[in-house]
Order: structure tokens, then sequence, then C-alpha cells
């Protein structure tokens, strides 16, 4: 008898932060400098159980564009144009394999290693459209 009662103590513990504080509850950290402004506005990105869809990035962030501009320019950031026909490439579909924007506020902290084998196989031969850009 006393689990039973600890768990529903416990259930209902959880259950009253997420509702009454569901920043606190849910919240995996800040974000980064560039999405502050989106801080108090989950539902901006996510979908209710769903996560994150890649059509609610390309909103705001024109696969075209991305490696040219940016709206928060960290010191030292410079275009890199071989990110353009990266995120065009049937593989960059799903933004969430490379980014996340729970890093902290450090930019370079919102990209999870990069994994070449999520390419297309067309531009995991054109290695230098994206490396020599960055030499």
């Amino acid at each position: 008898m006393r689990a039973r009662t600890v768990f529903l103590l416990t259930l209902l513990l959880g259950t009253a932060l997420a509702v009454f504080t569901p920043a606190s509850a849910l919240n995996p950290g800040p974000l980064v400098a560039g999405h502050a402004t989106l801080a108090a506005d989950c539902l901006g990105c996510h979908v209710p159980f769903q996560g994150t869809p890649a059509a609610r990035c390309t909103a705001c962030h024109a696969p075209d564009s991305i490696g040219r501009t940016r709206e928060v320019r960290p010191a030292g950031w410079e275009p890199r144009p071989g990110l353009v026909g990266l995120h065009r490439s049937p593989g960059a579909a799903d933004c969430l394999a490379c980014h996340t924007d729970h890093a902290g506020a450090d930019p370079a902290h919102a990209t999870r290693p990069f994994a070449h084998d999520g390419l297309a196989a067309a531009d995991r031969e054109r290695c230098g459209s994206c490396h020599e850009a960055s030499r």
C-alpha cells in the first residue's frame, strides 16, 4: 500500500509541474541566441507529441539562404556558400538530425556532429563543394 501511495503522489506532483510550469518541467535547456525570441513560445517550433517538423524550421529558414545569410551573426561568423546545396539534398529533410536549439546560448553547440552518410550519394562524392569553402 505504501508503494502505491508514493507512486500516486509522484504522479500527481509530476502532472502538476507539467500543467502549471511546463517550461521548467519539459524544457531541455536554454535556446541558442538566434532563437532567444522564441523562448516563451514552445509551440512556435514544437508540435505536441510529434516533436519539431522540418516545415516549422523552413517557415523561417529558407533552405536556399542557409550558409549565405544569418539574422544573428556571432563573432567570427562568415558565409559558407557550400552549405546551400547541402540543405537542398534529400537527406536534409530532417533538420533535427544535425541541429538542436536547446544546446545553450553558444551557436557552435547548436549543431550535432555531422554524419556524411546522411548526404545523397552524389553529394558525398563532391567533398570540395563544402570543404574548400572553409579552407
